[in-house]
């Protein structure tokens, strides 16, 4: 399965009116002009590809959805559920409407904590039990699916996850390849950015492997600077961010 990680869908102008804001966010948020050309650029309506978006903006139901639905497909929309009705983030009505146009909805933690590998075995187990009540409490529906927030996966993220009764876990690493942990199953995914090219999209649909050998070399090289340090790599990302805006 080809996994495309997105987040949220809005002019550069209200960046900060969907999801998390700030420039570290703002870096994974497109234009919709540039996500219908995403949509255009190769055989999206696949069976065998997964377009998922990450913490939960408000711009899942408007435009994205729409879009999508244009395309001939549907999505999977990770909700970080602490967010749920907060200025920005998709309501429990957004979420109703989603799977009532046949998206699929699921788990970004509770509170979204970065680095979530920091935290201690009870925290891990509350992030993502709670979550998962919540949005089943909401939406009426089961949850099988979650992702791990910021990218900062480990093996007891993982343990938690599965032990909380999902059925797949979607992480940050550029892989197809596809582990099972007991009844669960771990899924990387391509992470798209403001600056993708659209070529680059087209070869990823076409199930070209470069792309993804392109970005896993950089995000080895990040998951060896976060092993020495995970917060000195949150200081080094938001300066590189910071300089990026002026």
């Amino acid at each position: 399965m080809i996994v495309l990680m997105y987040h949220d869908v809005i002019d550069e102008a209200e960046a900060d009116a969907s999801g998390f804001q700030g420039p570290a966010a703002n870096h994974y948020k497109l234009a919709p002009a540039t996500f219908a050309s995403h949509l255009a650029a190769g055989p999206s309506a696949s069976a065998n590809v997964l377009f998922t978006f990450d913490d939960g903006g408000c711009s899942a139901l408007d435009p994205c959805a729409d879009l999508l639905e244009q395309a001939g497909v549907r999505g999977l929309f990770f909700v970080p559920t602490d967010y749920i009705g907060h200025p920005g983030f998709c309501t429990g009505a957004h979420l109703r409407a989603l799977l009532a146009r046949g998206h699929a909805i699921g788990s970004h933690s509770a509170s979204h904590p970065v680095p979530m590998s920091r935290l201690d075995d009870a925290a891990l187990a509350s992030e993502w039990e709670r979550s998962k009540r919540v949005l089943e409490d909401v939406t009426g529906s089961h949850v099988q699916d979650a992702s791990v927030p910021g990218g900062f996966t480990s093996g007891r993220v993982e343990q938690a996850a599965m032990r909380a009764g999902y059925a797949r876990l979607f992480t940050s690493e550029p892989t197809r390849y596809v582990r099972s942990l007991g009844p669960m199953t771990i899924h990387g995914r391509y992470s798209v950015t403001l600056s993708t090219p659209v070529a680059t999209i087209a070869r990823v649909l076409e199930g070209g492997g470069a792309p993804w050998r392109s970005q896993a070399a950089w995000w080895n090289a990040k998951k060896m600077i976060k092993s020495l340090g995970g917060s000195a790599w949150l200081r080094l990302r938001q300066a590189y961010f910071a300089r990026s805006r002026r």
